[in-house]
């Protein structure tokens, strides 16, 4: 018993210790809504502290809880690139979300590195960042969501995949869902996951959100959304995960039409899956 208070105990104070260094403050830049939220410890697991940016509700009241959206960017782009380009600050206080708008530092692609020196993405966003957000927002957990567009809808689909239980769903918006048909050719991702040259680097393979789908075989209920234009260069991988959703049993949507990978697209489909989302 007294081996388990300390456990408990030492948790705990990992927690405060984990509140104590985040650091926040306003970003009045990006609308009276966001907050800047900086969390120095990220050092340890990505090599780079993190800051990442909150659009609040109107009205936001730490009493209540409201649905979170962790909103994933795509390549050579930022935080700043929603709120700048694609009004989510405006969205969140119209539709009453949290959103999170996560920080890739350009191409870490949400992805921990096999090299276990490099970024490892993915543990800090479920050990450190998610708890860190937890700790400041008041967030509905039954009620979370990840949606990106481009790297960021890889990223989207690969954590959702690697604990569908924490969230309540994810939105897919003209997704990179598999890494070796579109991104053979470059250099951005062998960064994380070594070079694909010779084609014999199997983890291109194992980290592609297409080839993880059976992870979502027990996800009836939950909200899976991908969207891509037809004349987007990753519209066949699109179809490559609705077809295995198809194989395997699993429920999910898929929203295709015109349009390519570029802003017009993003800017007419950001705020449609905001709010599908708002009304789950």
């Amino acid at each position: 018993m007294k081996r388990i208070i300390c456990i408990i105990a030492a948790i705990v104070a990992g927690i405060h210790a984990l509140d104590a260094a985040v650091k926040i403050d306003s970003a009045p830049e990006y609308g009276a809504n966001v907050q800047r939220v900086i969390i120095p410890e990220a050092i340890t697991m990505l090599g780079v502290a993190d800051t990442i940016y909150v659009a609040l509700p109107q009205d936001y009241d730490s009493a209540k809880s409201y649905k979170t959206v962790y909103l994933l960017h795509g390549l050579d782009a930022s935080p700043a690139t929603y709120l700048a380009h694609y009004g989510t600050a405006g969205e969140a206080s119209r539709l009453g979300l949290v959103i999170v708008h996560l920080n890739a530092h350009k191409d870490m692609w949400y992805l921990n590195s096999t090299d276990p020196h490099g970024p490892q993405y993915r543990s800090y966003f479920f050990s450190m960042l998610m708890p860190a957000i937890a700790g400041q927002y008041a967030i509905d957990k039954a009620k979370t969501y990840l949606c990106g567009l481009s790297m960021g809808g890889h990223g989207a689909m690969t954590l959702f995949e690697e604990h569908p239980e924490l969230f309540d769903g994810a939105v897919s918006v003209s997704g990179t869902l598999e890494l070796i048909q579109t991104m053979s050719g470059r250099p951005s991702i062998g960064r994380m996951l070594g070079d694909y040259a010779d084609g014999t680097n199997m983890e291109w393979h194992r980290n592609s959100a297409v080839h993880n789908i059976e992870k979502l075989k027990n996800t009836d209920g939950k909200f899976i959304l991908v969207t891509c234009g037809t004349s987007d260069p990753m519209f066949d991988a699109s179809m490559m995960f609705m077809k295995r959703c198809l194989q395997l049993g699993v429920n999910a949507e898929f929203r295709f039409g015109e349009g390519t990978h570029n802003s017009a697209y993003w800017h007419r489909e950001i705020p449609l899956v905001l709010e599908a989302i708002s009304k789950r």
